[in-house]
This record gives C-alpha cells, sequence and structure tokens, in this order.
C-alpha cells in the first residue's frame, strides 16, 4: 500500500476505512458504554490493518494512542470491561498478549478504577 499525507491524515484514513465496515456508527464524540465500545473495536481494526500493510511505525502509533484513549474512556465508564480486564479475561489485547502489553493495559484499567 502507498502511504502519503500526514501521520495524523493516514491515521485517520485507517480509522475511517474501520468505519466503513458493515457495523453500528461512530461519531466519535459519544460517551455511551456501548459507543465506547464499539469505536474501540473500530480501532483495534484500524491499527490491525495498519499493521499488516506495513503502515509507517508513526502511523500505527498514532491509531495505538487513538485505540488507548478509548480504552482508558471505556475503563472509566463500564467497570464491567474494567473488572474483566484487571482480571485479565476475554479481552482482545491490542498489541498482542506479550506480558509487557498486557501489564500496559491493566495499568491503564487500574489509573481509571482510581478516578
Amino acid at each position: 500500500m502507498f502511504h502519503f499525507g500526514s501521520t495524523e491524515d493516514q491515521a485517520q484514513l485507517y480509522i475511517e476505512s474501520a468505519l466503513g465496515i458493515k457495523g453500528p456508527a461512530d461519531d466519535g464524540k459519544s460517551q455511551d458504554i456501548q459507543a465506547l465500545r464499539n469505536r474501540l473495536a473500530y480501532r483495534r481494526i484500524a491499527y490491525e490493518a495498519a499493521v499488516n500493510e506495513g503502515a509507517p511505525d508513526e502511523v500505527v502509533e498514532k491509531i495505538l494512542e487513538s485505540h488507548d484513549l478509548t480504552f482508558a474512556e471505556l475503563a472509566y465508564h463500564d467497570e464491567a470491561f474494567r473488572n474483566r480486564v484487571l482480571n485479565t479475561n476475554r479481552i482482545q489485547w491490542c498489541g498482542g498478549y506479550s506480558p509487557e502489553n498486557i501489564s500496559k493495559y491493566v495499568s491503564i484499567a487500574s489509573a481509571a478504577s482510581a478516578n
């Protein structure tokens, strides 16, 4: 795939492409729990597409940053999700299943529970 434009533009293209998959709409603003769940899934889809297509590291990182912000919002608003993360049950970890990556997301969820 040919990559052009700024890092932010490329990351947004991947996110918009993920939104093109038949599924619920995402306005990118709603803090409703189901909207956050949907947004998190779309960000993970965008991340995986960018990695699989060999997008530049900066683009992958920008998408991951957006994913992680959404992850933190969902962990803050959704106690059941936060508990699944803290117990490392039934979670599709964006970025893989390495202990370091899992620890990163458990830390994010722990911070959300402290608020």
